[in-house]
């Protein structure tokens, strides 16, 4: 029977207030994502009312044309490491590795934790045996409800203490638990469970399925087991695997598919003999989904395979807007972007419009830095360096002279000429644009190399936890420097005027005498522990990216503000890369591919005073006439969150300016009215304990 927990007349208010809320913020400044790059990893697909919903890292995705397109759903949804999806009637169970179980009644338009009783969040799969729900949990076991999620009962009869649950399956009168240590059986829905490892040998049980009479479970590295005795003996089934490494299983009708760390092999003589399917060939594999009479498979970095016919062929889908791809690395080659992920290298040629994955020549897909020399891109691996002098069409390994832990690349420069390279060897430098290589290190602890910078003549290594060490001698020889003794350093960024900055754990380094010294510019940052990812500049703009989004600074990192407006409904701040490319600044958030914005729009509003003033104030624009720009001055007497909008003589809202938290201090917005006819406007400036109106003229 259909069990719901929200009255339809007190839900749809609700709903239709938050559709207007989304609605009003895409009507004003924000970042906005781009149409990729799409086909990150999917953990759980469903299937309900003719919808699809993807459980992914960045939240629940859903698709109302069979999976060609899709959109994020995340209200409510509080964590957004989402590992499993289940339908129970016509409600969905989502759960997430943080955040424990989360309902939706309404096809996925609002998500409500029902956690009471689940006093662990960290949900490894979720499973049911008619209106009971089993969650299975990290280090933590087995819990189940009977009652929709209200209240949950751990299970533990014979199940040792602190395991953790890969996956939970039924067959028939059934239960099996995929564990670490093997498989445990129930037949009493849980009451009571029993080792059933003969056979197996103590192998970590990933995955299951079941055909006929017979059961399989996939292991982390021992290939396919098999059971005809509903698991009292079990024997390996694997010939024809070439990855012992098992992430998926499914079966449908005689045809039993097993996915892998590198490919999808199938067999249709119970599991005797296992031939490779050509569409998943060196591709992992991250689920596999069985919808109706359909199978739908997960390659990370590809997106999602259709079949329609038990497995036996596969079609590409669209997967347009299944935007959950972690970008590790931004740069652009003319007005072309590179993304760099974990699945390889991206390319647009249309600022994110669209996006063509370029692959061909890379033996490692883990992309963590670029560079740029002329027509050659320089893309750093986990294993060494490719090249390519054709956009990225081709890619071919530069690593002569790199060995061992040297081809763990964390950052390539260009400088005088020169290509260096920050690697887990220490620093290593090519005269030859990446022919060969050699290690230049001596001083640097442990060479180690987290980051690379330059400034002239002086190189700037940044280290995992010593600071930053700088050579002048083209890096013969590497000295520590004041002020960063104790920092983890990931990036460099240069302005005209001299000032070099550097983005550690926990701060922003400014150093005025080319790295000697530093002091910290953190004002307006958070201060517990904030990550800084990357920095670059714009018009004399500093802009961090972080692990709570995106902040600027107009003063040379004196004094800080965020820009975040747009980030709100998405599953992580953690801003690795920034890229900023003609008008406009791109970012890539972590499992949320690329974003952007215009530099127009994120530098409207400056902090142009380190002091804090005693009262809140509204200044006079000026110049006042305007046409089409003037500027508006105020001052906060505390940290508020501030709302700064302009009306016309009617009364009506034409424009909001501001509309975020800010620190105490005085902020300047310029202002431009070019969309605007002439007349009288009003500017209006609220804070919790301040209110004040003026008046302007713009005047064409």
């Amino acid at each position: 029977m259909k069990k719901t927990f929200f009255r339809s007349s007190v839900l749809l208010p609700i709903l239709l207030i938050i559709l207007f809320s989304f609605l009003f913020k895409n009507s004003n400044a924000q970042w906005t994502q781009t149409n990729g790059p799409t086909g990150g990893p999917v953990n759980s697909i469903v299937s309900l009312n003719s919808k699809l919903f993807a459980g992914t890292k960045s939240g629940i995705f859903f698709s109302t044309n069979s999976g060609d397109n899709w959109t994020n759903i995340n209200v409510g949804l509080t964590n957004t490491y989402v590992t499993s999806l289940i339908v129970l009637d016509s409600n969905i169970f989502a759960g997430t590795y943080g955040g424990g179980v989360f309902l939706s009644t309404n096809n996925g338009a609002l998500w409500t934790p029902i956690n009471i009783d689940l006093t662990h969040k960290d949900v490894t799969c979720l499973s049911q045996i008619g209106s009971t729900i089993y969650a299975g949990l990290y280090n933590k076991g087995v819990y189940s409800s009977t009652n929709y999620g209200i209240s949950w009962t751990l299970l533990q009869n014979g199940l040792p203490p602190n395991l953790t649950v890969n996956k939970i399956s039924v067959n028939g009168s059934n239960m099996y638990i995929c564990c670490g240590s093997g498989i445990y059986i129930s037949t009493n829905n849980g009451g009571n469970w029993i080792l059933s490892n003969n056979g197996i040998f103590g192998n970590s049980v990933e995955c299951i399925t079941f055909n006929s009479s017979n059961i399989y479970v996939g292991t982390y590295n021992q290939g396919v087991f098999k059971s005809t005795n509903n698991g009292a003996l079990w024997f390996t089934v694997y010939f024809g695997i070439t990855n012992s490494r098992i992430t998926s299983l499914i079966s449908r009708e005689n045809n039993i598919i097993a996915g892998t760390k590198s490919g999808a092999f199938h067999t249709v003589n119970n599991g005797f003999s296992w031939s490779e399917i050509p569409e998943f060939i060196n591709s992992e594999v991250s689920c596999f989904s069985l919808i109706g009479t359909n199978i739908i498979g997960s390659i990370p970095g590809l997106g999602l395979l259709l079949s329609t016919n038990s497995g036996y062929n596969w079609s590409q889908l669209n997967s347009y807007k299944l935007n959950n791809i972690d970008i590790n690395c931004l740069a652009n080659i003319g007005s072309n972007i590179l993304a760099g992920s974990n699945y390889g290298i991206y390319f647009s040629s249309d600022t994110g419009d669209n996006w063509i994955q370029k692959n061909n020549g890379l033996l490692d897909l883990a992309i963590n830095c670029f560079a740029i020399n002329g027509q050659k891109i320089f893309a750093g691996t986990n294993n060494g360096i490719f090249t390519s002098t054709n956009n990225g069409d081709n890619w071919i390994s530069s690593n002569i002279g790199l060995t061992n832990l040297a081809l763990q690349v964390n950052g390539i420069i260009v400088n005088n000429s020169k290509i260096y390279s920050a690697t887990y060897d220490g620093v290593y430098i090519s005269t030859n644009n990446g022919d060969s290589w050699s290690g230049h290190s001596n001083g640097i602890p442990q060479q180690f190399a987290r980051s690379i910078g330059a400034n002239n003549n002086v190189l700037f290594a940044g280290t995992n936890t010593w600071g930053i060490y700088i050579s002048t001698n083209d890096g013969i020889n590497w000295t520590p420097v004041s002020g960063s003794s104790s920092d983890m350093v990931f990036c460099f960024a240069y302005s005209d005027s001299m000032k070099i900055y550097a983005g550690t754990y926990g701060q922003v380094l400014r150093s005025t005498n080319n790295g000697l010294s530093w002091q910290s510019f953190s004002s307006g940052l958070p201060t517990n522990g904030i990550f800084v990812y990357s920095l670059t500049l714009s018009n004399n703009k500093l802009f961090a990216g972080t692990d709570r989004g995106i902040y600027i600074s107009s003063n040379s990192g004196l004094s800080w503000i965020s820009k975040n407006q747009g980030f709100e409904f998405v599953s992580s701040g953690n801003i690795l890369p920034l890229l900023v490319l003609n008008n406009n600044i791109f970012t890539g958030l972590y499992n949320q591919s690329v974003w952007k914005r215009s530099i127009s729009d994120i530098v409207g509003i400056q902090n142009i005073s380190g002091y804090i003033p005693d009262k809140f104030s509204l200044s006079q624009n000026y110049p006042n006439p305007f046409n089409p720009s003037t500027k508006i001055s105020f001052s906060l007497a505390q940290n508020s969150f501030v709302r700064l909008k302009v009306y016309d003589d009617a009364g009506r809202e034409v424009s909001r300016l501001v509309n975020e938290s800010l620190t105490a201090g005085t902020y300047q917005y310029e202002f431009n009215a070019s969309g605007l006819p002439s007349g009288a406007y009003f500017y209006k400036l609220e804070t919790e304990k301040f209110s004040e109106t003026k008046k302007m003229i713009l005047v064409k």
